[in-house]
């Protein structure tokens, strides 16, 4: 290798120095821990930096490192940038590293504020092949106006946790860990179909104090013709107004996700089945499949005439689910079973267990 470098110690207090080298074969690189590399980065990236890369993962400053040295990252095709801060900096890589299929962006520190929006300072013409974008809301403009996205994975943008507010940061909530109307419309800006849709937290319809709801997010995402699964993360207590009976949300759309936090360390089979009839049938009626969590999806089945929906559980997950029903016994609480589905995922020997029939609510049968 042509590298040289010189490691930095407390009694010479040394600079790092470092030279790129084209002679490292990597092909694959993640860089997973990168807490404390303040100080070598230049040596890192002398040492990971190849024009053979195809894929990416490391922490922002790493990697923009590795792919502003003299090289051209021609073949680059996946590239997964962590807790980045220096934007204009992201900007020059993305700049040029035209082949690019796949990027993933987290955001570290706030964004700045443009006059015209933009963050990046990308070139129009750059990035032609994004087929895969996963990234703060404030860049989608940037991003996939124009490109070939059709997977989409939109983080929040900001700092407030949604989960840990009181009545009076509810509007800022709204404002800033949400995407806005003008950013959900953005989407059927995509140089393809949006397919595959996940945006960490969403509110359908956002409450306007003095209007009542503001529908404007609802009306763009119907808008979305080629939609086949959604993912979000709806805001705790607003069930009917995330989906609301009144209008469907999404009329196309195949497989939706909806990972309610205040379902999540729970299991009531019945109050899934009563958000699906009641709510997400409605809001989304060409859906045939719906999850809450991770374990159990519900199918959509035709019995006598009448449209049911009928949990179901991938034969790979019965054992964590078995495992989750079993701690949750551990620590005395209690799943509310549907149609036998729970109960069934046991044998009749583990059903003899008092704690077990306690936890599936079994114990006066």
């Amino acid at each position: 290798m042509n590298s040289k470098f010189e490691v930095p110690s407390e009694q010479d207090g040394l600079l790092m120095q470092a030279e790129y080298s084209a002679a490292t074969p990597w092909t694959d690189l993640a860089i997973d821990n990168a807490e404390g590399s303040a100080l070598y980065v230049p040596w890192i990236a002398s040492l990971a930096a190849s024009p053979a890369l195809t894929y990416l993962r490391s922490y922002s400053p790493i990697a923009q490192a590795i792919l502003s040295g003299p090289f051209e990252f021609q073949k680059l095709k996946i590239l997964h940038a962590r807790g980045c801060h220096d934007w204009l900096g992201l900007g020059a890589v993305l700049n040029s590293t035209p082949g690019v299929t796949s990027l993933t962006i987290s955001q570290a520190a706030p964004f700045p504020t443009t006059a015209d929006g933009r963050i990046l300072r990308l070139a129009s013409d750059v990035l032609p092949n994004l087929e895969m974008l996963h990234c703060p809301s404030a860049l989608i403009g940037e991003l996939l106006i124009g490109r070939p996205v059709h997977d989409l994975h939109v983080e929040r943008t900001g700092t407030v946790n949604p989960w840990d507010v009181d009545e009076e940061g509810m509007q800022q909530m709204y404002t800033e860990h949400t995407p806005d109307a003008d950013v959900v419309g953005l989407l059927a800006c995509s140089g393809a179909p949006i397919r595959r849709l996940h945006i960490s937290a969403l509110a359908f319809q956002k409450p306007r104090l003095e209007f009542g709801y503001d529908d404007t997010v609802a009306d763009h995402m119907e808008g979305l013709k080629h939609l086949e699964k959604l993912s979000f993360n709806p805001m705790d207590d607003m069930v009917d107004v995330l989906a609301p009976s009144s209008r469907p949300i999404n009329s196309h759309v195949k497989t939706v996700c909806a990972r309610l936090s205040k379902t999540s360390g729970e299991l009531d089979l019945q109050k899934e089945h009563m958000l699906v009839t009641q709510y997400f049938a409605l809001a989304y009626p060409r859906a045939t499949k719906f999850a809450f969590t991770s374990h159990i999806k519900w199918h959509l089945h035709e019995q006598r005439g009448e449209p049911t929906w009928i949990p179901a559980v991938k034969s790979s997950l019965k054992d964590v689910l078995r495992v989750r029903i079993m701690r949750l016994g551990e620590k005395g609480e209690t799943v509310t079973d549907i149609r036998g589905f729970l109960k069934g995922l046991f044998t009749e020997e583990e059903l003899t267990s008092p704690q077990l029939r306690h936890t599936l609510g079994l114990e006066e049968e």
